[in-house]
């Protein structure tokens, strides 16, 4: 992937990033859109933002003056309210096999260890990924960062997103 993709989406991050960081979420890597239209977390545009709507309906989907498919005005309360998503890698993986996304999981979890211990946030981290719950939630807690998801939780896709919900909403209320 090209530096001008992986610069998009650190801006778009970066825009997004709160001034206090409550809960830090840890995701697998950017999105490799193929040939597609680019996507992303933090993107405007709702498309098929499948951790995006997980994180949303689980932070603010029974709040009924949140509309969930309003992405911007989301991303800009998720900031306002100290949420922030990095990636474990920072590049994309998605479309790499088993193997290899494990295996770049695996190397990239000493810095992921470094980069949230680095940006210290208040309540802890919510890993958003189960490939990346097994691959740094034990770094994590043995450098003494806080891991609010004890499960792993499963990428919100499709059926799963029910039970990345439901643990997103018991990781956030584990304090």
């Amino acid at each position: 992937m090209s530096r001008s993709r992986i610069n998009w989406y650190e801006q778009l991050r970066e825009r997004y990033r709160p001034e206090r960081l409550e809960v830090l979420l840890v995701g697998e890597s950017p999105p490799d859109p193929g040939a597609g239209q680019r996507r992303f977390f933090y993107s405007p545009q709702l498309t098929a933002d499948n951790l995006y709507r997980g994180v949303a309906v689980a932070v603010y989907g029974t709040d009924p003056t949140v509309d969930v498919l309003d992405k911007p005005a989301v991303l800009a309360r998720l900031r306002l309210d100290g949420f922030w998503l990095i990636d474990a890698v920072g590049y994309p993986v998605n479309k790499l096999p088993t193997s290899a996304r494990e295996c770049a999981l695996r190397e990239a979890a000493p810095d992921l260890v470094h980069r949230c211990k680095a940006l210290a946030p208040r309540r802890g981290v919510i890993i958003c990924h189960g490939k990346v719950h097994a691959a740094a939630a034990q770094l994590l807690r043995e450098d003494g960062i806080t891991v609010l998801n004890q499960e792993p939780l499963p990428f919100p896709l499709g059926n799963w997103r029910a039970r990345f919900v439901s643990g997103f909403r018991r990781a956030l209320s584990s304090e």
